[in-house]
């Protein structure tokens, strides 16, 4: 090669290495090929990273478009999370969005922090500082593809305003995928549950009894409809203690709350009808939607809906307003019935799952509160199926089990 053609070839390497965005392979991470009919989504899993994280460590601009023998560099994130007033130095491949999701503060904090001019511009070497959480109470909660900020707010019980309040968003309709918010209000209604990554020669009755709960439990949690089919690497939420029989949790005070305020109109209501809403990622805000479109004058069909941890709070409970003004419901086939008879949903499709112990557990708290207040007796609890010609709530429902326990 002659002195020129190696000048050419030195520099160019330097130009690729130099580039904004270029990732240099750090001693602490690790590369992994792509096998046949994997999905980034599989592989984030199984290391316990972030999606996002990961396809911005690869350059990939479509996370659905991977191939088998490709290489993908494992971002390293077993250093946990330093306090805050820490310092950091920022690596080949870093992005400010990466770096607040690790310390849990928000990037406009970040930026304000450092004085940073252009937030898309930060280079290996430069050190930055991580401020204190910004809101005494908060909790951080990162942006998932196809979330709004009414989506996050409903999830939390919470006012839009206050999420825009506590991030200093301009734009409340400009978040995007990967962004963490600070949440305001302190932890969430229940501590958060532990992950397992299913090893290999776990099945989920050892899983159970190392954390000494039910093989029932954590498929119920998990909306496993096969307990004998769980694979190596699967990521499982471990619920808390017990089954769900055995839960003798009260209402959330804030929904107690919500509750008390209204006039339950004594004597109107005669029955409560459990639902569920067939798909699993649906959302209060969705079905409003779509039972707008439907004709329906007051949207949301159901007078509470109960979350799955998708999209919602997983066994939180949603007070809709036909419940907040007394309105008919819209949930049955029958103009008369609906008159008085109160609709609970929960999200999810119980034809191909079960409903998570969460769900459950807030579902017998919310129908024994209403039976006392509203004088409803428990054999006017019927799943939806025993009133109209459907499949609702789905032959997963447990519903026998659930009422004797109430």
């Amino acid at each position: 090669m002659s002195l020129r053609s190696w000048f050419i070839v030195s520099l160019v390497q330097f130009l690729i290495l130099a580039a904004p965005g270029a990732y240099q392979l750090n001693a602490e991470e690790q590369t992994y090929v792509v096998k046949k009919n994997e999905t980034l989504s599989a592989i984030a899993d199984h290391f316990g990273v972030h999606i996002t994280l990961l396809a911005e460590h690869n350059n990939l601009e479509d996370t659905d478009i991977i191939y088998a023998g490709q290489e993908l560099i494992i971002p390293d994130t077993s250093a946990g999370t330093p306090d805050s007033g820490d310092t950091y130095v920022v690596k080949g491949g870093d992005s400010l969005v990466e770096i607040a999701g690790q310390f849990g503060v928000t990037v406009d904090a970040l930026v304000q922090a450092n004085v940073l001019a252009e937030p898309n511009t930060i280079f290996p070497g430069q050190e930055l500082a991580i401020p204190a959480d910004s809101e005494a109470g908060s909790r951080p909660y990162t942006v998932r593809n196809g979330d709004t900020l009414e989506i996050i707010a409903q999830e939390f019980g919470i006012d839009v305003e206050d999420i825009v309040t506590s991030n200093n968003l301009d734009n409340p309709n400009r978040i995007f995928t990967g962004q963490v918010l600070q949440i305001p209000g302190g932890a969430s209604e229940t501590e958060a549950p532990a992950e397992y990554i299913v090893q290999k020669g776990d099945f989920l009755e050892s899983i159970a009894a190392k954390f000494g709960t039910s093989a029932f439990a954590i498929a119920a949690e998990n909306q496993i409809a096969e307990p004998d089919k769980i694979f190596v690497g699967q990521r499982l939420v471990i619920p808390s203690n017990g089954a769900y029989t055995q839960s003798t949790e009260a209402l959330p005070h804030s929904i107690k709350q919500k509750l008390d305020k209204t006039d339950g109109q004594s004597g109107r209501w005669k029955n409560i009808v459990i639902h569920h809403s067939a798909t699993t990622l649906d959302t209060p805000v969705t079905m409003d939607r779509y039972h707008h479109q439907r004709g329906m004058e007051n949207g949301l069909a159901y007078h509470f809906v109960i979350g799955n941890g998708r999209r919602t709070g997983n066994g939180k409970i949603y007070v809709g307003h036909r419940w907040n003004k007394q309105l008919d419901g819209g949930h049955v086939a029958s103009y008369e019935l609906n008159k008085v008879s109160l609709g609970i949903c929960l999200i999810g499709n119980f034809n191909k799952t079960r409903p998570s112990e969460k769900q459950m557990q807030s579902l017998k708290t919310l129908v024994r509160y209403l039976m006392k207040r509203c004088n409803i007796p428990k054999s006017r609890v019927k799943p939806h199926r025993m009133i109209n010609a459907t499949e609702c709530p789905g032959d997963n429902f447990p519903y026998r089990r659930f009422l004797e326990e109430l």
